[in-house]
């Protein structure tokens, strides 16, 4: 067995959804001084307004990682699949595949593997955002006084809805995942090519403003 070097050396988070729109999924990782990965592994059930599922869970870059989990009798199996420079994560709910998704975790563009949706560009007019985004701002940011901007790069379905998120360029004390949390729950309008809607791969920025001191 060949286990690769650790080339993600930052904490991530990243995100994806079910085609259905009824579980999110958010994996969080913390790359650890023995060379291991600690991930937390969160299943979000939008139906329910609650979580589904939790999984922590940790190992080596290459080797796979498996967890499963029974709530209210519904099994729930996480695996994890990572490479040099990537992760993958499937998601099986009584046996039946809901999810898969694969992140490059480099923060090299583009993250979304380009051969599953249109890049913006030429023919393929953008998205456009039709609700707000107002993340919230953290009570660690805020008693630090981190503010900026977060680039989060997704993938905007063919109904406009945010299937995947990855973060591109972070900020500390919690902001990516509040940027994340946004950034799902917003609706586009979607990408066009050659006037029809097309799933797209579109970045955008969230602004983080420090708050100003009362009084």
């Amino acid at each position: 067995m060949i286990l690769l070097t650790l080339s993600f050396a930052v904490a991530f988070a990243v995100r994806a959804s079910t085609s259905d729109g009824a579980l999110t999924m958010t994996v969080r990782g913390a790359p650890q001084r023995s060379g291991e990965v600690a991930y937390d592994v969160e299943l979000y059930d939008h139906f329910r307004n609650a979580t589904a599922a939790r999984f922590a869970m940790h190992g080596p870059i290459g080797v796979p990682l498996v967890a499963g989990e029974t709530r209210n009798g519904v099994p729930f199996h996480v695996q994890l699949d990572s490479g040099e420079d990537t992760l993958g994560a499937v998601l099986r709910v009584r046996d039946e595949t809901m999810l898969k998704a694969r992140w490059n975790l480099r923060g090299h563009p583009p993250l979304i593997d380009p051969a599953r949706a249109w890049q913006v560009g030429g023919d393929v007019h953008a998205p456009h955002l039709l609700t707000r985004i107002l993340p919230g701002y953290t009570a660690e940011a805020r008693k630090a006084r981190v503010g900026g901007i977060i680039i989060v790069e997704m993938l905007i379905d063919k109904e406009g809805i945010v299937r995947e998120a990855s973060i591109v360029k972070p900020l500390p004390f919690g902001l990516d995942e509040s940027a994340l949390d946004a950034v799902m729950n917003a609706r586009f309008q979607p990408a066009m090519r050659r006037g029809q809607p097309v799933d797209a791969i579109f970045r955008i920025t969230v602004n983080f403003k420090v708050p100003l001191p009362p009084g």
